[in-house]
């Protein structure tokens, strides 16, 4: 999971096809989704926070739209997953930056070494 600012991850969507060609597995059918807890059968599927999605089922805690639909990030704080501009409406930025102290956008590419955040600039 390749991981953007504090609390943003991208997610990956895949058809059936490219699944299996991927991990060389017939588990598809065995997946549950994170969401909703039934397997999915759909041609396509989502895979983000390191669980499994129906497309239609991964969407933003606030305004409710499925994240596929408005873009390849998610972000995760306090228990909900958001859409960009819901995360950064709630809150705001994402830190600060251990070399410089100055703030770093909720969007900005960070680089982080254990507990802390930089600018990658």
């Amino acid at each position: 999971m390749v991981r953007f600012a504090q609390y943003c991850s991208w997610f990956v969507l895949l058809c059936s096809i490219c699944f299996l060609s991927l991990f060389s597995t017939d588990a598809l059918w065995l997946r549950q989704c994170a969401g909703c807890g039934l397997k999915i059968s759909d041609q396509f599927l989502l895979f983000a926070l390191d669980r499994y999605w129906h497309c239609s089922c991964l969407t933003c805690s606030c305004c409710h739209v499925p994240l596929a639909q408005i873009g390849s990030s998610c972000f995760t704080r306090s228990g909900m997953i958001l859409c960009r501009s819901d995360y950064i409406r709630l809150f705001g930025t994402s830190g600060e930056c251990r070399s410089c102290r100055s703030s770093i956008p909720a969007g900005e590419m960070v680089m982080k070494a254990k507990t802390y955040m930089f600018h990658i600039k």
